[in-house]
């Protein structure tokens, strides 16, 4: 048995991923950890982590700040059909992004593309060949599309509604993050870390 490869290109220039308590939303996610987003890890976070700690900003909301400038900045690659407050389309650029981030009222979009951005299977070889392969054979008629967990649970044939969507609970996002960045909050060598160890 072969061991998984991720496709690197994928998980750099992203993928496209139905946002799942909105289906008609289309997010382009890369891998959080993918290269770009490791080097810019390096070159701005010490300065992000700096800046936010001079202000008196504590160190889990610190975490939480840098978590969202990196998704922004490298793993909300693109998005279709999300407008903003005032109802035009709202561009995908990393300021908007990092806007809908912070937001606490949009605290189901944040948590949704860090689990996403952390969920390595999507950036498989096997996994990106076999969906190209499933989108390719449903195109030509030779396949339905089956149901995804992003595009929500199969309607009921008796009453024809969907049962009703349960949101991530709110502490998934703290697991993540424990798992991202290691049990003290920050990993070895990250900027949180050595701006403390100085």
């Amino acid at each position: 048995m072969k061991l998984h490869k991720l496709n690197l290109k994928a998980a750099t220039e992203g993928v496209w991923l139905t946002y799942g308590p909105q289906p008609e939303i289309e997010v382009k996610i890369a891998m959080y950890d993918n290269p770009r987003g490791k080097r810019w890890m390096r070159q701005r976070g010490q300065e992000i982590v700096s800046d936010l700690r001079a202000k008196g900003m504590p160190d889990a909301e610190v975490q939480d700040r840098l978590t969202c400038e990196n998704l922004a900045e490298n793993a909300i690659l693109d998005w279709r059909n999300l407008d903003d407050d005032d109802g035009t389309p709202a561009v995908c650029e990393p300021e908007t992004a990092l806007r809908f981030l912070l937001d606490p009222a949009r605290v189901e979009f944040k948590e949704w593309c860090l689990v996403r951005s952390t969920e390595r299977r999507l950036f498989l070889e096997q996994e990106i060949a076999s969906a190209e392969g499933n989108s390719s054979r449903a195109s030509r008629g030779t396949l339905p599309l089956a149901p995804t967990s992003e595009q929500g649970p199969t309607p009921s044939p008796s009453t024809g509604t969907s049962p009703p969507r349960v949101s991530a609970p709110r502490s998934r996002i703290d697991r993540i993050c424990d798992r991202i960045f290691g049990r003290s909050g920050t990993p070895s060598g990250t900027p949180v870390e050595a701006d403390r160890a100085a």
